[in-house]
Formats: structure tokens, C-alpha cells, sequence
């Protein structure tokens, strides 16, 4: 999620870091394959796209300051009958088993809308449960996850997302190997069931992405980077030059790409929201990167007033849709 003092903090350099890493190296073979068949990745995209890349929300769950949401109202506000993709947040808080209840809560709804189903599942407090000798917590989140998988759902599950910038900030503990351990372990007990596992790191630059990435790429069905870009006028090479290094590195017809969330780094008009989500949709982008799928809006109010969906103005991102 969108880190308000994070962005005030990091230097504008960081954010444009990416572009200037060396030519990146061939993709790693491996993972699980990304086909057109049903246990394919993205699958379950389905709904409005743009050049082929699926748009999705996160909905306002209210903790930030807004007013809750729920996906169909975000859907229907925008003139859709539902979104492509979902995304919601839920805390899996060492030494307490996972329940999900964040997200089961949501069930009914989840299910209504359809589409593909990202939940991004934080591990607070610590890796107890999610280690090679006790797997325990890893095991309690995949029995969540499988109940969306059984009710018909493309999971994609954003564990530990932005790990590079939580294990620095302290809401995650421990170590890069730590992160690496847990992983491992959610994926060898989720993909069995049918659960994508994405990669998702806050906005950094290529080197830091290799320095987290899973140690085993099979793990990996989809990669992509949570990004808050800090002008009011980013374009679709401001895009690429951060995010095309990390797709040309690892992407291939084995492992897809696809923006975990998104949204403008600071306060902004709804026309130039509604800019930055044309410009990581466009047809250069999606030529330049044929292995993106798929892009979530951050449709927050929390700090100041990220969506463009189920808030004032949004006729123009209606218009945009249609």
C-alpha cells in the first residue's frame, strides 16, 4: 500500500533508478506456465482492458480516513458490471493463526464480482509458522486462500509485498533470508491448490528487486512493483524506463507481469489520476512489455484523495472506460 511518509522521505532519484541499470539479463526459465488454459495465469481476467492489459481496483477499506467501498459500488460508479481484478490487504500477525477474516469477511462480495482475486497478505510481528521446520501459519493462509479457489476464483497472492520497503520500516521483521524462507513455504503450500504467488516489491531498482526475488523461480507465476509515482504529469516513459527493466529480466510466456497498485504519489486532479492510469495502459506500454497483464488502482482516500472510481468526477474515468 501507498507509504504517505515514504514518499515524502525518498529521494526523487529513487524513483528513477530503474532506467539507468545495465542492459537486464535473459529471463530465467521455469515456473509454472502462463498459457491460455484454465490453470493458466489470468485466467480469471476478465472485463475491461486496455490494449490488453486487465484494470483493477483496491477499494477503499476506510482505515486510511475514507469512506469504505465495496468493489461492486467501485465497479458500477465507472459504468462496469464488475472489475477485472480486486485487491485487499489482510495482517497475518506472528504466532496467531491465520483466520483471514479481513478478507472472509468480504467473501460474499469477492465472489459476486468475480474476476481475478489479489490479496496481499502481510506477515507481521515475525516468520513464526512460516519456516522450513514449522509451516504451520503458511498451511493456515493457503486454507484461506483455497476457499476462493473453491468458490471458483483466480487467486494471486501478493505475500509479503513490498517486502524490501517493510523489512526497512520495521512492519516486517528480520532479514532478507527470512523473507525468502516464508516464501517458500507459502508457495509450495499454496501453488499446489491453484494459488498464483506475485512478487510484488515496493518501487526500488533492478538490483534490489534481485536482491529479494524468491531464490527459486518456479515459486513465481507473477511479478510487478507497487509504484506512486511523486509528479503530477508522469508519462508512459516514465513508466518504462522504471518498470521495464525488472519485466525484461524475468518475464517470459512462464511468468507474467502486472502492477500489484498504483496511483499518483501526491495530491492531484482526478484528470491527472485519470492521466497516469492512461499512460500504464498505453499501447507503447504494452508493446514494450508483452508480458504485462494486468494493473490495480489504489482507489484510496487516505491522506488525500487517490481514487478515480466511486468519487467526485469520476464521469471522466467512466468516459475512459467505456
Amino acid at each position: 500500500m501507498v507509504h504517505i511518509t515514504s514518499i515524502l522521505a525518498l529521494s526523487p532519484l529513487l524513483f528513477s533508478a530503474v532506467s539507468a541499470v545495465a542492459h537486464p539479463q535473459a529471463p530465467p526459465q521455469g515456473g509454472p506456465g502462463c498459457t491460455a488454459s484454465t490453470n493458466s495465469t489470468g485466467w480469471g481476467l476478465s472485463g475491461v482492458s486496455k490494449n490488453g492489459i486487465y484494470f483493477g481496483f483496491l477499494p477503499d477499506d476506510g482505515s486510511g480516513g475514507g469512506t469504505a467501498q465495496t468493489i461492486s459500488a467501485v465497479a458500477s460508479s465507472v459504468g462496469l458490471s464488475m472489475a477485472p481484478a480486486q485487491g485487499y490487504y489482510a495482517q497475518a500477525e506472528s504466532g496467531t493463526t491465520f483466520t483471514g477474516s479481513q478478507l472472509t469477511d468480504k467473501f460474499d462480495e469477492i465472489v459476486a464480482n468475480g474476476g481475478v482475486f489479489q490479496p496481499a497478505v502481510m506477515p507481521t510481528g515475525g516468520w513464526s509458522g512460516l519456516t522450513t521446520s514449522d509451516n504451520s501459519q503458511a498451511v493456515a493462509i493457503c486454507d484461506v486462500m483455497k476457499t476462493f479457489v473453491d468458490a471458483g476464483l483466480e487467486v494471486w497472492l501478493r505475500f509479503a509485498h513490498e517486502v524490501n520497503w517493510y523489512l526497512s520500516d520495521g512492519t516486517y521483521s528480520g532479514t532478507v533470508d527470512d523473507f525468502k524462507e516464508g516464501w517458500s513455504v507459502v508457495a509450495a503450500a499454496c501453488q499446489p491448490l491453484g494459488v498464483k504467488m506475485w512478487f510484488t516489491p515496493n518501487v526500488a531498482d533492478l538490483a534490489t528487486y534481485q536482491e529479494y526475488f524468491p531464490d527459486d523461480v518456479s515459486t513465481v507465476d507473477i511479478i510487478g512493483v507497487d509504484y506512486y509515482p511523486t509528479t503530477n504529469s508522469p508519462t508512459s516513459t516514465d513508466f518504462l524506463n522504471e518498470m521495464q527493466s525488472f519485466h525484461d529480466a524475468y518475464c517470459s510466456e512462464s511468468l507474467a507481469f502486472a502492477i500489484g497498485e498504483t496511483g499518483l504519489g501526491q495530491e492531484a486532479t482526478i484528470a491527472q489520476r485519470l492521466s497516469w492510469a492512461e499512460a500504464i495502459t498505453s499501447s507503447t506500454v504494452a508493446s514494450a512489455m508483452p508480458y504485462y497483464i494486468a494493473a490495480s488502482w489504489f482507489n484510496y482516500d487516505k491522506g488525500y484523495v487517490f481514487s478515480i472510481a466511486d468519487t467526485d468526477g469520476d464521469s471522466v474515468t467512466k468516459a475512459w472506460l467505456a
